[in-house]
C-alpha cells in the first residue's frame, strides 16, 4: 500500500539532515583554508567527501537490500552524526588535526552513499509510479535548498560559533531526521525473481548491480550518457570562479553562484509540480540543448546580466532531466534489488566529477587560457565576441563543453535501444511485504 505522507515525513527529515551536512562542509573548508592557506588541502575536503563513497558504493548497496531499509536510514544518520560530534568535542579541545577533519568528511561520504539508494529505493516503496516525477522533484528540491541555504547560514555560524557552532547544528539535524524516521513505517519490499536470483554471497551481491545494468542495454547507454554529462558539465561549473573573479569580486561571484542555486531551486519546483513528461526519455535531450543555447550567453559582451541568466538557465534544466533519469531507473528496477543497482548506477556516475575536477584546472591553465586568446575556431564562430581579455580563453572552455553536451544529448537519442527503453524494458515489480497478521494474546482461563 502506498504512502505519500511517509514519504513526506522522511523527506522533510532528509532535508534538515542533508541542510546540516552542508553546514558541516561548508565550515570544514573554511576551517581547513584558514589553518593551511591551500587550495590544494581544502580541495581535498571535497574528494574525502567523494572517494570513500564511490569505492564503497557496491557493498554499501548490497547492504541496502540485505537489511531492513528503516535501519538502514537509521544507521546513516547516526553514523554520520556521531562522527560529527565526534570532531566537535575534540574541537573544544583545541586539538583538532587535518586527519580528523578528513576522517568526518569520509564518514560523510559513506553516510550519504548509504542514505541516497536507501531512500530512493523506499521511494519506490512509498509512492505510486505516476507519482515518481514529482517525488523526485520534492527529493531535489531539498537537496537545493540546502545547496542555498547552507553558506548563507553557515557563514552568519561560523562568524558567530566558529566550526563548532555548525558541528553542533548538524549534530542536531541528524537528531531530527532520526526522530522523524523513528515515526515511519517503512514497508519491505515483496521477493522478485530477480531479488531471489542476486542472494548469493555477499561478493555476488555486491555485484549484481553491475550484471544487471549491463544486461539491459538501454539502461546502460542511460548510464553513459550521465557518466560523460558527470564528466562535462563539473568542468564547466568550475569555470564560474575564475570567468567571474577575471572581472569582479567575490561579492558579485557570491551574487551569480546564488541566481544558479535559484535556477535549481526553480527546477526542482517546475518538476516536482508537473512530473516531467509522459515518456520520461524525452526530458534528456532537453538538458543538452538548453545547456548549449544558455551557454550561447558567454559569446555575448560579458556582464553581470548574462552571466547570471546563463547558470540560472543551466541550474533549471538539470533538475528536470535529473528526475526524468530518476523516473526510468524506478519503475525498470525491482524493489528488492534497487539498493545494488542503484548504488552501482551513484558509483558509476559520480566517479567523473573528481576525475573532471582534475581535468578542469590544467585544461583551462594549459590550453584554453593561455595568452589570454580563445580558440580560432570560436572567434570564427562567434564574430568576435569572444575577445582576447582575461577570462576570454575559460569562456571558450565553457561553450565548448556545452557543444560537447548538446553532441551527447542527441546522439543517444539517435540510438533506438536508448529511445525505445521505456516501451522494451518492462517495468518492474514495485511491491512492499503485506504486513504481518498481529499475534493472538494469550490469556488463561
Amino acid at each position: 500500500m502506498k504512502d505519500y505522507g511517509t514519504f513526506l515525513r522522511l523527506w522533510i527529515g532528509q532535508s534538515v539532515s542533508g541542510l546540516g551536512s552542508q553546514l558541516t562542509g561548508f565550515g570544514l573548508a573554511v576551517w581547513v583554508f584558514q589553518k593551511t592557506h591551500s587550495v590544494g588541502m581544502m580541495a581535498m575536503i571535497y574528494m574525502a567527501t567523494a572517494v570513500p563513497g564511490i569505492l564503497l558504493s557496491p557493498f554499501l548497496g548490497a547492504l541496502v537490500d540485505r537489511i531492513n531499509r528503516k535501519k538502514m536510514l537509521l544507521f546513516s544518520d547516526c553514523f554520520a552524526g556521531v562522527f560529527s560530534l565526534f570532531l566537535a568535542v575534540i574541537l573544544t579541545t583545541g586539538t583538532l588535526q587535518l586527519w580528523e577533519v578528513y576522517l568526518v568528511a569520509g564518514a560523510g561520504s559513506i553516510a550519504t552513499t548509504i542514505m541516497w539508494p536507501t531512500m530512493s529505493a523506499t521511494t519506490s516503496l512509498l509512492v505510486p509510479k505516476e507519482q515518481f516525477g514529482r517525488a523526485t522533484g520534492l527529493l531535489q528540491f531539498g537537496d537545493a535548498g540546502s545547496v542555498i541555504l547552507a553558506p548563507i547560514l553557515g557563514g552568519f555560524i561560523y562568524g558567530y560559533l566558529g566550526l563548532k557552532g555548525l558541528l553542533f547544528a548538524d549534530v542536531f539535524s541528524f537528531l531530527f531526521a532520526i526522530t522523524m524516521t523513528l515515526l515511519c513505517h517503512i514497508p519491505q519490499p515483496e521477493d522478485t525473481a530477480e531479488g531471489v536470483k542476486a542472494r548469493q554471497s555477499f561478493w555476488s551481491e555486491a555485484s549484481f548491480g553491475f550484471h544487471f545494468v549491463f544486461a539491459r542495454t538501454g539502461l546502460m547507454i542511460l548510464l553513459f550518457y550521465f557518466m560523460f554529462i558527470n564528466l562535462v558539465l563539473p568542468i564547466s561549473t568550475t569555470l564560474i570562479a575564475p570567468i567571474i573573479l577575471s572581472h569582479w569580486d567575490a561579492r558579485t561571484l557570491g551574487f551569480v553562484q546564488s541566481m544558479a542555486g535559484v535556477g535549481m531551486l526553480v527546477g526542482t519546483a517546475i518538476i516536482a509540480a508537473w512530473g516531467g513528461p509522459k515518456k520520461k526519455i524525452y526530458g534528456l535531450p532537453i538538458f543538452g540543448i538548453v545547456t548549449f543555447v544558455a551557454s550561447l550567453l558567454m559569446l555575448l559582451p560579458l556582464n553581470i546580466a548574462t552571466m547570471s541568466a546563463c547558470f540560472f538557465i543551466i541550474m533549471v534544466s538539470s533538475p528536470i532531466v535529473n528526475a526524468c533519469s530518476q523516473v526510468i531507473w524506478q519503475r525498470k528496477t525491482p524493489a528488492d534489488v534497487q539498493g545494488k543497482v542503484f548504488a552501482v548506477r551513484r558509483m558509476f556516475a559520480w566517479f567523473m566529477t573528481p576525475l573532471a575536477y582534475g581535468i578542469a584546472g590544467p585544461l583551462a591553465d594549459r590550453v584554453f587560457e593561455p595568452n589570454h586568446h580563445p580558440a580560432e575556431w570560436l572567434q570564427r564562430f562567434s564574430h568576435g565576441l569572444v575577445s582576447s581579455e582575461p577570462g576570454a580563453g575559460l569562456r571558450s572552455m565553457f561553450v565548448v563543453s556545452a557543444i560537447l553536451t548538446l553532441i551527447a544529448s542527441l546522439a543517444v537519442f539517435l540510438l533506438p535501444r536508448f529511445r525505445h527503453l521505456e516501451e522494451e524494458l518492462p517495468d518492474a515489480e514495485l511491491k512492499a511485504k503485506p504486513e504481518a497478521a498481529p499475534e493472538p494474546i494469550l490469556t488463561t482461563a
